[in-house]
């Protein structure tokens, strides 16, 4: 089984991950090891990613074969962490991060102790939750230990910039010193062609134009991360949201429709596109893109680590069936009910 496990990290470093995939799995079949199943689990999160901002419903299967993995790897052996450390990220990714928040728990149970990457994991698991005062102080209180972490300041400037923009952070002493660091650090990254994230040219320029007032800076930086990260939608949705506010429509309308072309399963997309042509008087176009629905109950559930939301939607015709699989596929197989809304006829 070593020279199929050396196979398969060497078809992982070529990007051959589907090669990858199919000797991994053959492995396992002569082998159901801890070894065998991080590995396997591995390659199969590369490919997820490699999906993820493509074709969505593609990387959540991926992720939770990922998952049941690495949990069968957990059954055999709790104290093998390096498995534990990617159930906890793949958990994130799924969007329970209740649920990887308790995993990193247990793991410095285990290592007496936390460490960078389990720092990282934890405060990214509170600025996704939207704890964004939390996420702050667990960031500057990890950054005194770990003062060179990429990751966490990364975090950091995401949790202050995001709650800035949403309004959601509450202020605290030398918060500008502590708002113009994450500034330096994301101008700082963008150059550094190793390390710097796509994500790190949106935050940054949302940053100038929440913080600094630039607008022009933020324009700029976009179109850098545009040069550098050309299939990335959040880059162009971005723009096409800064073309909006500058009221150049048409051109908002071009870069929200690359967009969608390259991520047609994300929502946020057509609605952005709805409010465009609705702007520009354009009603039959705006009405194709159109999104009705109204939240009408949220309740906790699974004693208070989930939320179950009740929806009323208007929709078009559609196949209930394959509207009801996508929804699953998204929302990690959870309970879905469907109901028709009864109309009053006025008869008896």
């Amino acid at each position: 089984t070593g020279l199929i496990g050396n196979l398969t990290i060497a078809l992982s470093f070529q990007d051959k991950l589907e090669e990858a995939q199919e000797w991994a799995l053959k492995r396992l079949k002569i082998s159901r090891d801890v070894h065998s199943l991080e590995e396997a689990a591995l390659v199969i999160y590369e490919i997820a990613e490699k999906y993820k901002n493509t074709d969505f419903p593609t990387a959540i299967k991926h992720y939770k074969l990922e998952l049941s993995l690495l949990l069968e790897a957990k059954e055999l052996n709790p104290h093998f962490t390096t498995a534990r450390y990617s159930l906890a990220n793949v958990l994130f990714k799924l969007q329970k991060y209740s649920e990887s928040s308790t995993e990193l728990s247990e793991i410095n149970k285990i290592e007496k102790g936390t460490t960078e990457i389990g720092a990282l994991y934890m405060a990214r698991n509170l600025l996704f939750a939207g704890a964004f005062d939390a996420s702050k102080d667990f960031c500057l209180k990890w950054l005194q230990s770990f003062s060179g972490s990429i990751y966490l300041k990364r975090v950091l400037s995401e949790t202050i910039i995001d709650g800035l923009y949403e309004n959601r952070l509450s202020k605290f002493p030398d918060y500008q010193v502590t708002f113009d660091l994450c500034i330096n650090f994301l101008d700082d990254i963008i150059c550094d062609k190793v390390n710097r994230l796509s994500s790190d040219f949106q935050f940054l320029s949302k940053g100038y134009a929440l913080i600094r007032n630039d607008y022009q800076k933020e324009f700029d930086i976009v179109e850098k991360g545009i040069k550098e990260f050309p299939n990335e939608f959040t880059l162009y949705f971005w723009k096409s949201s800064m073309l909006f506010r500058f009221k150049e429509y048409e051109l908002s309308l071009q870069e929200a429709m690359i967009a969608l072309e390259i991520a047609p399963w994300e929502e946020s997309v057509p609605n952005l596109i709805f409010i465009i042509y609705k702007t520009m008087g354009n009603i039959k176009d705006a009405e194709f893109f159109r999104k009705k629905h109204e939240i009408l109950k949220v309740k906790t559930t699974n004693l208070g680590s989930m939320y179950e939301i009740t929806y009323n939607i208007e929709l078009k015709e559609i196949n209930e069936k394959e509207f009801i699989d996508e929804l699953r596929t998204r929302n990690g197989n959870l309970n879905i009910t469907l109901n028709h809304e009864l109309k009053e006829s006025g008869e008896l």
